[in-house]
């Protein structure tokens, strides 16, 4: 059988490539499809932000491809969230000799507009103002508490284009801009032998408008995942009191319920704590 011919097209067209990088590889049969849509994927974000045309790129972006190719873990619910960070995309384009001023504009095409999915009323705007965020278990035996200034001043902006997905069955892309949630552990360290971040928003309402107080846990790894962000910007703008300003989690690997809005305070502790929707019947895990 004849090898297949594969077509170069630009960013914004459809990319067709079934078996690229075939012989680099032999993952299960179950998961060729979802290995290949991942890969896909990637290159033509790749592709997007080249000021010369594809084919004069071609042979570096498949060595980087096929070497993250080699790295990617076969895990099923990470290659459902499989993006990449658009500082690792830069970086990569920079190293190649490829044009990156506007590497983030030309990549938004793909961004999808996301839901105001509050559980309840979305809060009036009038917290902003007076918004702080508190961290509790930190190893100095400290109570911390930061203003948006304060957190923005001191760690450094990552940008990433992943996917959000809704265990009510939704998805949507979105550019997110923020810090590392690792970045903040590093900055203010959990007690000894922590293992656990309870997130808390303190103004979450419920359907008529009074408080509801949401939580949520997610473990140390998953914190300090470099996808783990604490956003401060949606879509390249600051994030509005629907999508969870000032401060907001991505957890790409998590749905989400786990992606809590106007984050108000953070506690590391040892023990699991309790989440709000776990309480309600779903599960605490709650991966994609």
């Amino acid at each position: 059988m004849d090898r297949p011919r594969y077509q170069w097209t630009t960013s914004r067209q459809q990319t067709k490539w079934p078996h690229l990088l075939a012989r680099n590889w032999s993952p299960r049969k179950s998961r060729r499809a979802s290995l290949e849509s991942v890969l896909s994927l990637q290159l033509r974000w790749l592709l997007a932000f080249s000021a010369i045309e594809p084919g004069a790129t071609f042979c570096c972006l498949v060595r980087e491809l096929s070497r993250r190719w080699q790295a990617l873990d076969f895990s099923c619910h990470k290659l459902r969230s499989v993006a990449w960070g658009c500082d690792e995309i830069s970086t990569f384009a920079r190293r190649n000799g490829c044009w990156t001023k506007h590497y983030i504009s030309t990549m938004t095409w793909q961004i999808t507009p996301i839901k105001n999915n509050y559980n309840g009323a979305t809060p009036d705007p009038a917290y902003i103002s007076r918004w702080r965020l508190t961290l509790d278990g930190v190893s100095s035996g400290l109570t911390v508490s930061l203003d948006i200034g304060a957190l923005s001043a001191r760690h450094q902006v990552h940008d990433q284009i992943t996917r959000l997905v809704c265990v009510e069955g939704w998805s949507a892309i979105a550019w997110w801009s923020g810090l590392r949630f690792d970045e903040l552990l590093h900055a203010y360290p959990p007690v000894s032998q922590a293992k656990w971040a309870h997130i808390e928003s303190s103004v979450n309402l419920d359907a008529d408008g009074n408080p509801d107080p949401y939580f949520v846990s997610i473990d140390l790894s998953t914190a300090q995942h470099p996808q783990t962000l604490l956003a401060t910007h949606l879509n390249g703008k600051p994030l509005t009191v629907e999508h969870g300003a000032p401060l907001r989690l991505l957890v790409p690997v998590k749905l989400g319920l786990k992606n809590i809005k106007a984050i108000t305070r953070i506690t590391y502790t040892k023990d699991e704590p309790p989440d709000y929707w776990a309480k309600r019947g779903y599960s605490r895990y709650d991966g994609i």
